[in-house]
């Protein structure tokens, strides 16, 4: 019997049949150690960006609370320093 060629319309089968053949499971434990070193690098990320929003929010913490004790000017003639040898 002699076998027939695929056509255009048709596409040739693989050996496999009409399904696809699951992955191996040195695949699946690859699949799953990108997916936790993924999940690693996201949870790194948010921990870096909590902590430099912190690290701002302290720094205007800082800067208002200096604002805020801060006294006025001293007054014209006040406040300048005179050596005076005796």
């Amino acid at each position: 019997m002699a076998r027939r060629a695929a056509s255009a319309n048709r596409p040739a089968r693989h050996r496999y049949g009409s399904f696809t053949p699951r992955p191996y499971a040195s695949d699946m434990s690859t699949i799953a150690a990108q997916a936790v070193q993924m999940q690693a690098a996201a949870f790194s990320q948010q921990v870096g960006t909590a902590m430099a929003r912190q690290q701002i929010d302290a720094e205007r913490s800082v800067a208002q609370l200096v604002a805020q004790t801060a006294s006025p000017p001293a007054p014209p003639g006040q406040g300048q320093v005179v050596d005076i040898k005796v």
